[in-house]
């Protein structure tokens, strides 16, 4: 399998863990929703004690819901670090990366576009000479390169066309959409600008699926959903 659908197959497992919360989520309403009916319907048991039952079981589903949450976070975070390490490997392959020696007349020639940039006057002027650098640069890594610096670009131009900035950005945004990437090298540098989602929530804050779990197991076990490890570690202390 090559890196790319290593990389691919790593997103679409973050993505299906994420999308897996709804049925865990249904699992857990749907268990409590006919152990509630069966304390209803269980007349030796006073409206008390049903409470009380009803409050045994949440926990006993907390604790449920904990180890299901563990496996969830670390097939998560070890779906995010794959991706992190694909991506690198992506934008790392020989096949991809070209040369030291076409590197450094790349490094060389972008450091002078920045400097005749810094020092120009004028916008359209600068424009064009952003133009002829992007016409030039046509090997899929280079490009990839150049992107990363066209933030700086284009607020130095933007700032020279004072009032006339909306129309260059316009011109530029026309120029950005003309720079062809392969696709697994946008994707593997969109994931490495993102940064690492490892840790990052797998259950919504505020989405329905952890609304669900707060009502239906002991809240005690719900607020550690995105961190079952914390639970344990504070239970130690």
């Amino acid at each position: 399998m090559t890196n790319y659908k290593n990389l691919q197959t790593a997103l679409g497992n973050m993505h299906e863990i994420k999308k897996s919360t709804t049925a865990v989520a249904k699992g857990f309403k749907d268990d409590f929703l006919e152990k509630q009916a069966k304390l209803q319907s269980d007349r030796m048991l006073s409206a008390e004690g049903r409470i009380i039952k009803i409050d045994e079981y949440k926990a006993e589903q907390g604790a449920k819901f904990l180890t299901k949450a563990k496996e969830m976070r670390t097939e998560y975070d070890q779906a995010a670090e794959d991706a992190q390490k694909y991506a690198e490997m992506i934008l790392n392959d020989p096949a991809h990366k070209p040369n030291e020696a076409t590197l450094a007349t790349f490094d060389r020639q972008l450091a002078r576009l920045q400097t005749e940039l810094m020092l120009s006057t004028n916008a359209d002027s600068a424009l064009s000479l952003v133009k002829t650098f992007a016409e030039q640069t046509t090997d899929a890594y280079l490009i990839g390169k150049f992107k990363e610096t066209l933030p700086t670009i284009i607020s130095e131009i933007t700032t020279l066309a004072g009032v006339q900035a909306p129309q260059y950005k316009l011109k530029l945004r026309k120029m950005v959409d003309g720079l062809a990437v392969a696709p697994e090298i946008e994707e593997a540098q969109a994931v490495i600008d993102g940064g690492s989602m490892k840790g990052s929530p797998v259950w919504l804050e505020h989405g329905v699926q952890l609304t669900t779990i707060r009502q239906v197991v002991s809240g005690e076990y719900a607020q550690f959903a995105n961190n079952p490890t914390a639970h344990v570690a504070e239970t130690e202390v």
